[in-house]
């Protein structure tokens, strides 16, 4: 019988946002916009897609990451927020505005 090696990024990185960043809230304008969380791979990569801009974080010998995006003006239209690891299940947050201070 042949073994195969599983190539380490193949594996599924599993990660988890901080309970403070949910779909429908609301950020605070002008201000650097601050994403974080956990997981269970030091050294992985946890990418985050808001308004055009592409950002990531590396994961630290604690397992814990952070994404910082530009800061923003006001918004009327919803926005969704994507947040992916390199292998592995994408989350969205949808319905998110900018707003007042």
């Amino acid at each position: 019988m042949k073994e195969y090696k599983i190539a380490q990024d193949a594996v599924l990185t599993e990660y988890r946002v901080s309970g403070t960043i949910y779909s429908n809230m609301v950020i605070q304008r002008d201000q650097i916009i601050n994403i974080w969380g956990w997981c269970n791979k030091i050294g992985a990569y946890i990418y985050g897609d808001f308004m055009g801009e592409t950002k990531y974080g590396v994961v630290n010998e604690t397992g814990e990451w952070k994404i910082q995006f530009s800061p923003r003006g006001y918004t009327t239209k919803p926005q969704n927020l994507r947040i992916y690891p390199k292998s592995g299940e994408v989350t969205v947050f949808s319905g998110i505005l900018i707003g007042d201070k």
